[in-house]
C-alpha cells in the first residue's frame, strides 16, 4: 500500500477508554508499510534470494495544538503502552485509502515552537492485520 500522508488525512484511535478524532490541526498523517525478509542464498548460489515474512506498519502523526488545555484530551489517549485500533485512516473524509489496524501507542513528544502553540508528535506500531479498503 502507498504511503499515506498529509494535512487532510482523517481517523479515529479507538480504545478502551474512548474514541479519539484524529483530526484537524494535524500537520502530517504517514503510514509505512513493512515487511520482514529472511535471507534463503545457497551455498553456491551468485545471488542472495530471500523469502517473504511477517507484515508491518507504523504510523506517525505531528499535531498542531493552540491555546490552553486544547490538547489535553488528546494526550491522555496517546500514552505509551495503550492499545486500541486506528480506523477509517483516509487521503480525504469522503474518498481516497481507508485501512484499519490494530495499534500500539508509542507515546506522545511536545514541543513549544513559539509562544501558545505546542507540537505533538506520536506513533503508532502495527499490532496485527490491516485491513485495506
Amino acid at each position: 500500500m502507498a504511503e499515506i500522508s498529509g494535512a487532510n488525512a482523517i481517523g479515529t484511535w479507538v480504545t478502551s477508554t474512548g474514541t479519539t478524532t484524529l483530526t484537524g490541526n494535524q500537520r502530517s498523517i504517514d503510514y509505512t508499510p513493512s515487511v520482514d525478509l529472511f535471507e534463503a542464498t545457497a551455498g553456491a548460489d551468485g545471488n542472495k534470494t530471500y523469502v517473504v515474512g511477517p507484515k508491518d506498519g507504523q504510523l506517525s502523526m505531528t499535531l498542531l495544538t493552540q491555546g490552553g488545555s486544547t490538547g489535553t484530551a488528546l494526550l491522555a489517549q496517546i500514552v505509551e503502552g495503550q492499545i486500541g485500533t486506528i480506523t477509517s485512516l483516509s487521503a480525504e473524509a469522503s474518498a481516497g485509502a481507508t485501512m484499519t489496524f490494530p495499534a500500539i501507542c508509542q507515546g506522545a513528544t511536545q514541543s513549544w515552537p513559539y509562544a501558545d502553540v505546542c507540537t505533538i508528535n506520536v506513533s503508532f506500531q502495527q499490532n496485527g492485520a490491516r485491513t485495506d479498503a
